[in-house]
């Protein structure tokens, strides 16, 4: 998947996703994580999406990546 926020409105709802494995949300949730955390460090905030102007986001992606790796 290359940009999860363009399916997915929360990272809660990938983990509440029954069509996916659990590998599967795993790494879409790390994928995810990894694109906001390039987004935030973007030179030119102007261009960003408002996905990665939202500092929550990341701690979002960050939990619902704990909620899956503790199952």
């Amino acid at each position: 998947m290359h940009d999860p926020s363009s399916v997915f409105d929360r990272p809660a709802d990938v983990v509440r996703n029954r069509e996916l494995s659990h590998g599967e949300k795993i790494e879409i949730l790390r994928q995810w994580k990894q694109e906001v955390m390039l987004r935030m460090i973007a030179e030119d905030e102007a261009e960003m999406p408002e996905d990665a102007k939202n500092p929550d986001r990341l701690q979002q992606v960050s939990e619902a990546l704990v909620v899956l790796e503790d199952e």
